[in-house]
């Protein structure tokens, strides 16, 4: 019926429920900078079905970003590579940084001083960081101090280097895993680590040694792997915290 699909009212309401409706709407109201502008605001998505003018249009991307950074995809070519523009998305939505390999030129993915900015806006942006990036000490630093999971991301060099590895797991403990074997063994690396492993993870890995004891024999190779981590964060829990007594196995 082209009267309800020219209807702005009905087809915002529409568009609020499923921003495939838009792909529906009159042309004239895709043309419309207002009633997309409307339209983007309620669902970011809606960006795809808009008029090839629209996005263009900065006002009405940074609109659709804001509400979803997925959204970024779906603009012009020119956006992608706007370092600026890019980073007012992220400003705007952190979630534009999760897309990046889609929603962001390559080039800028090699750019320092922008993959810095993104980084400290959220961490796991390192992830789509030019590799050679990802082997500078300043950015891996940021994206830690940031997000520890991080870590994940960096060189293995940086894994190996303590200052990286020590903020890394200030921010987030279980990213201990992630350390170069040498850090895993670092008394000042494990102590810090700990601080940031709450209770639920002793229990868990109670859980988990028992459970290996109980299905296979004691000396198994998993279940003394377990005993070791168990051991050492236990104590290293202890030693922190003033508690004499910890069971490990419990009853």
């Amino acid at each position: 019926n082209e009267y309800i699909i020219k209807d702005k009212e009905f087809v915002l309401a529409a568009v609020k429920q499923n921003s495939l409706v838009l792909e529906y709407a009159h042309e004239d109201l895709r043309k419309d900078k207002a009633f997309v502008f409307a339209a983007v605001k309620q669902n970011g998505r809606a960006l795809y079905y808009a008029h090839e003018d629209l996005k263009k249009d900065k006002e009405i991307v940074l609109a659709a970003v804001k509400q979803t950074g997925w959204a970024l995809r779906f603009a012009h070519e020119d956006f992608k590579k706007d370092k600026k523009f890019v980073l007012a998305a992220v400003k705007q939505n952190g979630l534009v940084l999760l897309c990046a390999h889609i929603c962001v030129h390559k080039d800028l993915r090699k750019d320092k001083a922008f993959v810095f900015a993104a980084v400290k806006q959220n961490g796991t942006a390192l992830q789509y960081a030019h590799e050679d990036l990802k082997k500078d000490k300043e950015i891996v630093l940021a994206a830690v101090k940031q997000s520890g999971w991080a870590l994940e991301y960096a060189h293995e060099d940086l894994k190996k280097d303590k200052e990286v590895v020590l903020a890394a797991v200030k921010q987030t403990g279980k990213v201990l895993e992630y350390a170069h074997e040498d850090l895993k063994k670092d008394k000042e690396i494990v102590l810090a680590a700990v601080k940031q492993i709450d209770g639920w993870a002793f229990t868990e890995m109670k859980r988990k040694l028992v459970k290996e004891i109980k299905d296979r024999s004691f000396c198994s190779p998993s279940a003394i792997g377990i005993i070791m981590s168990v051991g050492m964060l236990v104590f290293s829990f202890a030693w922190t915290r003033n508690i004499d007594n910890i069971t490990v196995l419990g009853e």
